[in-house]
C-alpha cells in the first residue's frame, strides 16, 4: 500500500498529463519528468480531434465523454482555444446509408446527440453529387495541440501543485520504494535500474512502476 501518497510520472505528453492530474486529484504529491524541454512528441503532431463518436457504447464511450468534459473544464479555466463542430459521415451508396441509419438507430437509443440529415440539408453546405445522406454527431471537438500541450502543464502546476522537471530522460525504473512511477513515455532499457541522465546533476531515485 502507497503511505506517502507520491507519484512520478515519466511523459509530459497528454497521456503524461492526464495520468498526473488525475492522480493529484486523488491526493497524491506528482512529479512528471520529461526528456524534453517541451512536449515536442505525438501529442503535439496529432490532429487534435477529440472523437467520441467512434468508441461503442458503455465504458469506452463514457470514458471518452468524461475526457471530453475534462478538456472542455481546463480549457474553460484559462482560455485555452476549442470548437464544438460536430462530425458529419456520409453515404453515397445505398449500403453506406443503411449503416448510417442503424447507427442513428443504436446511437439515439443510447442516448447520444446525433441526426440523420438528408442531401438536400447536406448540400447547403457541402458538395453533394451523388449524395444520399449523413449521420451528424454533435459530440466531437476539435482542439490546438500545439497550444494545449504548451500550456497544461503551467495549469497543473498551478492549479494542482503538480511538480515539472524538464530535459531529464529516464531508464529503467528499478523496483525499490513504494513511490509509483506511471510510465507515459518509452523507457530505455538496462539492468542497472532508473536513471535520470541530464546536462544538469540530478539525484537519482528507485520508484516502484505502474503502468500509465
Amino acid at each position: 500500500m502507497v503511505q506517502n501518497k507520491s507519484a512520478i510520472v515519466v511523459g509530459a505528453g497528454i497521456l503524461g498529463l492526464a495520468t498526473a492530474r488525475a492522480l493529484s486529484l486523488k491526493g497524491f504529491s506528482v512529479t512528471v519528468i520529461d526528456r524534453s524541454e517541451k512536449a515536442v512528441g505525438a501529442s503535439v503532431r496529432n490532429f487534435g480531434m477529440l472523437w467520441p463518436v467512434g468508441q461503442p457504447d458503455g465504458i469506452l464511450y463514457n470514458r471518452a465523454m468524461r475526457s471530453k468534459t475534462v478538456w472542455k473544464d481546463i480549457a474553460d479555466s484559462i482560455g485555452l482555444w476549442y470548437d464544438e463542430v460536430g462530425s458529419l459521415h456520409v453515404a453515397y451508396h445505398t449500403d453506406e446509408w443503411t449503416v448510417l441509419q442503424e447507427l442513428h438507430t443504436g446511437f439515439s437509443a443510447g442516448g447520444r446527440p446525433v441526426q440523420l440529415m438528408g442531401s438536400d440539408e447536406i448540400l447547403q453546405r457541402f458538395n453533394s453529387n451523388g449524395l444520399l445522406g449523413g449521420l451528424y454527431s454533435a459530440t466531437e471537438t476539435i482542439v490546438d495541440p500545439r497550444e494545449a500541450m504548451a500550456v497544461i502543464p503551467a495549469y497543473l502546476h498551478e492549479y494542482l501543485d503538480v511538480q515539472f522537471i524538464w530535459g531529464q530522460a529516464i531508464t529503467t525504473p528499478r523496483l525499490a520504494s513504494s513511490t509509483p512511477i506511471c510510465r507515459c513515455s518509452a523507457l530505455q532499457s538496462d539492468s542497472r535500474g532508473m536513471r535520470l541522465s541530464s546536462s544538469r546533476r540530478s539525484r537519482s531515485r528507485a520508484s516502484r512502476s505502474c503502468n500509465g
